[in-house]
């Protein structure tokens, strides 16, 4: 029985640990979500600007420019467009990854802390059943001492009896 108490003790440890690492866990995952969704809005946000600005295309505004020095600057903000469009892209791939990775490790946690739960159930179960069963025996001890109570009290009175004849017998003997 001792060791099934130490064994449920133990588990409760390791769930309630286990329960602040899935709350942990789930801060993060909430804060990378929200960032995640956060950037894709901006993603959303740029590409609409770009559309309304009119510039389809890079070789559309670099083919307009008026001469050679004009042509170089739009090169260089063309570059400088695209490099911000590749970050963008990438700091949303990372997110989307980090973010990925945050559900799934959530994810076995919550596994893990459900699988503890089960064992510490069927422990507790156990526990019952042992304890249930020493009842019964002590139940049935009682019982039997109890009974042998009793008939230690009858043989006693017969004791009692007995000599009490004997008793009798010897003075009338006498």
């Amino acid at each position: 029985i001792l060791n099934t108490m130490v064994s449920i003790g133990l588990l409760e440890d390791e769930i309630s640990a286990n329960q602040t690492e899935i709350d942990t866990a789930q801060v993060m995952f909430d804060e990378a979500k929200a960032t995640e969704e956060k950037q894709y809005e901006d993603m959303k946000l740029h590409i609409q600007l770009m559309y309304e600005a009119g510039n389809t295309s890079y070789l559309e505004a670099f083919l307009a420019s008026s001469g050679f020095g004009a042509m170089m600057s739009q090169a260089d903000y063309i570059e400088a467009f695209y490099a911000y469009d590749q970050k963008l892209l990438k700091a949303y791939k990372a997110q989307k990854e980090l973010v990925e990775g945050l559900q799934k490790e959530l994810e076995e946690k919550k596994s893990v802390l459900e699988a503890d739960k089960q064992i510490l159930e069927t422990e507790i179960s156990r526990l019952e059943t042992l304890l249930a069963e020493k009842k019964a025996k002590s139940e049935s001890y009682d019982a039997q001492i109890a009974k042998a109570k009793q008939e230690l009290q009858l043989t006693i009175e017969k004791v009692r009896m007995i000599d009490a004849r004997s008793a009798e017998d010897n003075g009338t003997k006498e």
